[in-house]
């Protein structure tokens, strides 16, 4: 986050380039010791970014900044709320996705 607040995009894609390594360790640690398919792991972020030039900046004046990702292995993300035919997902979505994996 700091990379991206300071404007070094080459920062900003080492950082990036670092927690992909660690996410390969964790992959391929969890396949080694032979519980890759009964582990659960979420990955997401805290927050999206701007678009375009105010890449380096999130926000309530960015909403786009309001948009992240989530990866889950071995398990499904719980929608907050559904619009039709539209499944709303939040960070919000993490606790009950993991209560649900426990039976909480």
């Amino acid at each position: 986050d700091s990379a991206a607040h300071a404007g070094d995009l080459i920062a900003y894609h080492k950082a990036l380039s670092f927690y992909d390594d660690v996410l390969d360790i964790l992959f391929m640690t969890l396949k080694a010791l032979m519980i890759d398919q009964e582990t659960m792991v979420i990955v997401t972020t805290d927050h999206g970014r701007g678009n375009g030039i105010h890449w380096t900046d999130h926000g309530p004046e960015y909403p786009e900044s309001k948009q992240t990702w989530a990866f889950v292995m071995n398990g499904k993300l719980k929608p907050m709320s559904q619009t039709k035919d539209v499944m709303n997902y939040s960070t919000l979505s993490i606790r009950p996705t993991v209560e649900e994996a426990f039976g909480i």
